[in-house]
């Protein structure tokens, strides 16, 4: 996905300061790792067979549930930057003296030809904070993924680089994954991979002009399809004859909804066979009726607005409260009805990323193995959607680590106390 797309999740006005005292011992998990006694499903779960035992325990409260990735998409928004992309390469090197720049260039690994052409600075258009160099196609096409990489991050610190400033990220882990439906051959995947470099730990691409010289024109829609998508997935909770109803209710039906989902789990554990329904009818209100879409700022101007932490705050409402619009409501939110947990997330926890100096950068909300529901970025081209946490802290690339803390609603954490 694109940074550019979710510049919301950058620059929203929902960021929160939270106290050093507030924070103090609540890190749960350094970013990039599964939650403890967390383990990474399959992107297309297969279906258990008719009769399976059921799978919800106390290690899986949730029970048994089918996974499945969607390249999720707003065809009317696709591509919208599609000017900067295309544009002939130029490197701005800001800011910067000739002669630092070309210091700089003499550091990196380059071939000898890459250095004749890179350091003939008659061809570099120099102002007095700033040096422009316009790479060859070739020259782009054969850099080492190292001296793409310092190249690149260091052209991500001007404003002007707009591609190196606002990269396609992928978790290293799931750029298969991403590419599995695109239409593009092997060989086309290949040569999308060899021009990504590795920025803040995530593999991230921006030669979308190089693509488009050298794809065939359905390859390289297929490419954007890809690069500009939303990597959700589709949850689906299967109910067994002997599936435990009552742990399912009360992990599903949490926030006072027991009541409300226990006729479908009832219903379906009573068929002879397995069946499955939708997470989607299982979440609350503000959730269920936001779930897989965009912003529809036509019928509703406030939607707009609706970033994480207004977005997370509401979970369990039936309908918005308005009042999380205003920081200073989230932030007495947080600290009056919430408390800091050290233990493994369960439903509805808020999923809080905090860098080093206590910015809670992102919130999102615990649904069940490494899935939360989410809203990345005040942004109307980015929509609410459940995903896995590794791809959503893809939106959030941070050259310091980031941090994690889990946040329980006092009610449910005084009754998790109770019950132990």
């Amino acid at each position: 996905m694109a940074d550019a797309n979710c510049s919301g999740a950058k620059t929203s006005n929902g960021i929160l300061k939270l106290t050093v005292a507030f924070c103090l011992g609540v890190v749960i998990a350094i970013v990039g790792q599964h939650f403890t006694g967390t383990k990474p499903s399959s992107a297309r779960a297969v279906a258990p067979k008719p009769n399976q035992p059921a799978a919800n325990s106390a290690e899986k409260p949730y029970g048994d549930l089918e996974i499945t990735s969607i390249p999720f998409e707003n065809s009317e928004e696709v591509f919208l930057d599609r000017a900067e992309r295309l544009k002939k390469a130029e490197w701005v090197f800001e800011p910067a003296t000739a002669a630092q720049t070309y210091q700089f260039l003499q550091g990196v690994e380059l071939s000898d030809e890459q250095k004749r052409e890179l350091l003939a600075t008659n061809s570099w258009t120099v102002q007095a904070s700033n040096c422009t160099i316009r790479p060859s196609q070739e020259l782009l096409l054969n850099l080492s993924r190292t001296a793409r990489e310092k190249i690149y991050g260091a052209l991500g610190q001007c404003s002007s680089n707009y591609a190196q400033c606002f990269p396609f990220r992928f978790p290293p882990n799931r750029f298969e994954e991403r590419f599995a439906h695109s239409g593009l051959s092997a060989d086309s995947v290949q040569f999308v991979r060899n021009l990504c470099y590795t920025n803040e730990g995530l593999l991230s691409f921006c030669e979308i002009g190089l693509a488009s010289a050298k794809l065939k024109p359905a390859e390289f829609n297929g490419l954007i399809r890809v690069l500009y998508s939303v990597p959700t997935v589709r949850l689906r909770l299967r109910v067994h004859p002997d599936s435990d109803v009552n742990q399912l209710a009360a992990y599903w039906g949490k926030g006072g909804r027991e009541k409300r989902v226990r006729p479908i789990l009832e219903s379906l554990a009573r068929m002879p066979d397995s069946d499955s329904v939708s997470i989607a009818y299982l979440l609350p209100g503000v959730a269920r009726l936001r779930l897989f879409t965009f912003p529809d700022i036509e019928r509703d101007a406030s939607e707009a607005r609706e970033d994480c932490f207004f977005t997370a705050l509401n979970f369990f409402n039936k309908y918005a409260d308005q009042r999380f619009f205003d920081k200073a409501n989230s932030r007495q939110a947080l600290q009056n009805d919430y408390r800091l947990v050290n233990e493994h997330p369960t439903f509805g926890d808020l999923i809080t990323v905090i860098n080093g100096q206590g910015d809670a950068l992102h919130i999102a909300v615990y649904i069940a193995e490494d899935i939360v529901f989410t809203k990345n970025g005040m942004n109307v081209l980015q929509p609410w959607v459940m995903m896995r946490m590794d791809d959503m802290m893809s939106y959030f690339p941070s050259p310091e680590p980031l941090r994690i803390a889990i946040f329980r609603k006092k009610e449910f954490a005084q009754s998790s106390v109770a019950a132990q």
